[in-house]
């Protein structure tokens, strides 16, 4: 893989991911494409140790509209981190929003915690409203233990 600014959507993000007094940095690397798959894109953050190295973990995501970014949702200082995948269900596509934090060297995930996953149907309009097509309670079927084809070293 390599690094241009022309494939690196939106400025490289230097901040405190995970409350722990480090800078960490963020990189979203689109993958280009044409339909939904100009979406792809390989997130890759550094997470900076205590001991003077970096964590480096990168997974498979969509990069949405731009404002999907790293929220604080409990004020503990370790922000969650939101992935965004295509799921199809009983005929239907649905973007799927996960939440993770960084811990311990590992993303984990914290849907449990905020009422995660949600979905939102696709529907070639713009569309924020969780569907009403799945419960809440099946929604929680489509969650992530990962996000897609996580790397970490």
């Amino acid at each position: 893989m390599f690094f241009l600014d022309h494939n690196i959507w939106g400025p490289m993000i230097v901040a405190d991911f995970n409350g722990d007094g480090f800078n960490d940095i963020k990189i979203n690397v689109a993958y280009m494409g044409c339909g939904l798959a100009s979406m792809n894109s390989r997130i890759i953050y550094l997470f900076h140790l205590s001991n003077g190295n970096f964590k480096k973990i990168s997974y498979l995501d969509k990069l949405g509209n731009g404002n999907r970014v790293e929220r604080d949702i409990d004020n503990d200082g370790n922000y969650e981190i939101i992935t965004m995948t295509l799921r199809g269900y009983e005929g239907h596509n649905y973007w799927t929003f996960d939440l993770f934090n960084f811990v311990d060297g590992a993303l984990i995930n914290v849907d449990d915690q905020f009422n995660y996953p949600i979905m939102i149907q696709f529907l070639f309009r713009d569309n924020f409203e969780i569907t009403d097509k799945i419960s809440r309670e099946k929604m929680t079927e489509f969650k992530l233990l990962f996000p897609e084809e996580i790397d970490i070293k």
